[in-house]
């Protein structure tokens, strides 16, 4: 590990999971720092507390950053590092980053990032997954679950698969990476970053330090100065998807339909995972094509529920915008003929005309739920039937009574969870639960 040197006085923004982590480093490592969060009583304040050279911890408000004027600021990806109060520090020449920027600093095992507006999380977990068939010690890190600083200090790994959400990379600006890839883009967390632009310049940073760039063939041109590896359908892609195959330059590699993740975007997800391990010396073989065809994927994401009389109920709650709904909706139709949508939530900005259009072709109702979910609504013909809901439970009895024997009801809401659920997860659960209480003669599961 390189020495960790950090200008005081060290604060700690924010005591979520990512702040906890960082704090326990700091701690580790004999350096002395501060915390503060705006909380008054954040779930882990008695536990930092407790940690050695902890000097102060501050809640309730913020107060104790107007005192800063020097030093080193390191604040939770939920903070927006444009606030007033950050920009008021790097102007008074403070250091305001992230978590991931720390782990950049003192980092020295190898490491793989992955980014994008959809699938970084499935696509996180089968890399870490295949590389470990390989023979390989490796983790899934960073915007998946575990801190990515907790993995510094360990000595058991080989190889760290890092997601990176836009939140993490725009305070990010030295992470050296084997390779790095953006699976795709599109309008999200425009109430966080304000304009696209911005949005794509945040996912761009990953690729500033990286040694190879693995890209989809529509973003070919998303950075410059790198070797790149290309994937995606078409002839153009190193990694392609072709003929209902996963090729990698001329040799074909599995049919798509062995996969027990469904959809051409899970089958483009296993395209970038195997590129990716390519980049780092793993060649794709006999061990990893069966732990693939086996894999069965994260929940909430084009989850198969249960069949209940005919009708079959998927819960992909993990899509918390537009792409990933669309992405759905295609897997959806290349399925099932008659497709009942349920979405709304928040859609923090986004338009979703996207969906409106993609609805008006691929599906034969909609039940709309959350704070935009007329939003959709307004924007779809009046021939598709429109029911509304308040809860899960009734979201699940409206699909019920537009579907038919044979019909599809996909929970893909195209909107984050959080204006009626605690995350998308809380989400996902309640469409599971209100689904196992449908009753449900010879039904399947």
């Amino acid at each position: 590990m390189t020495a960790v040197e950090l200008t005081q006085p060290v604060v700690v923004v924010g005591l979520g999971n990512t702040g906890v982590a960082v704090a326990k480093f700091l701690s580790r490592h004999g350096i002395a720092f501060d915390c503060v969060d705006s909380r008054t009583n954040p779930p882990a304040f008695h536990e930092v507390r407790a940690l050695p050279h902890l000097r102060r911890i501050h809640t309730g408000d913020w107060e104790m950053l107007s005192e800063i004027d020097e030093g080193t600021v390191i604040v939770s990806p939920g903070l927006d590092p444009s606030l007033p109060i950050f920009a008021r520090l790097r102007e008074a020449g403070v250091e305001v980053f992230g978590e991931i920027e720390l782990f950049a600093r003192v980092n020295e095992k190898p490491a793989i990032g992955i980014t994008g507006s959809n699938g970084k999380s499935t696509v996180t977990d089968l890399t870490a997954h295949l590389a470990r068939v390989a023979g390989l010690r490796a983790i899934a890190a960073g915007n998946i679950g575990t801190p990515a600083i907790e993995l510094v200090d360990r000595d058991e790994i080989d190889l760290i698969v890092l997601e990176l959400s836009s939140f993490q990379l725009e305070t990010t600006q030295s992470l050296s990476l084997q390779s790095a890839t953006i699976l795709n883009i599109c309008d999200d967390h425009l109430d966080r970053h304000r304009t696209l632009k911005a949005y794509q310049d945040a996912k761009r940073r990953i690729f500033a330090h990286a040694k190879q760039a693995v890209l989809p063939v529509e973003l070919e041109n998303f950075v410059d100065g790198l070797p790149r590896i290309l994937f995606g359908a078409g002839k153009k892609a190193d990694y392609r998807l072709h003929e209902g195959k996963l090729w990698r330059h001329e040799d074909p590699l599995l049919s798509i339909d062995a996969l027990k993740i469904k959809g051409q975007h899970n089958a483009l997800n296993a395209l970038a995972a195997i590129a990716l391990l390519e980049t780092a010396g793993i060649r794709f073989d006999d061990a990893m094509r069966e732990a693939l065809v086996q894999y069965r994927g994260l929940r909430h994401r084009f989850e198969f529920v249960r069949t209940v009389r005919g009708i079959h109920y998927i819960n992909d709650s993990k899509a918390t915008n537009e792409g990933a709904a669309l992405a759905a909706l295609a897997s959806a139709r290349a399925q099932c003929d008659d497709v009942i949508l349920i979405a709304g939530g928040d859609a923090k900005g986004a338009l979703l005309k996207g969906l409106a259009e993609a609805i008006n072709h691929s599906c034969s109702g909609l039940v709309i739920i959350g704070r935009d979910g007329e939003k959709i609504a307004r924007q779809v013909r009046r021939e598709i039937p429109v029911l509304r809901a308040t809860n899960m439970n009734e979201a699940v009895m409206s699909a019920r009574a537009l579907a038919r024997e044979g019909s599809m009801v996909l929970l893909s809401p195209a909107c984050s969870s959080l204006d009626m659920f605690a995350s998308y997860e809380a989400r996902g659960d309640a469409f599971c639960a209100a689904v196992a209480q449908l009753d449900g003669d010879g039904d399947e599961t």
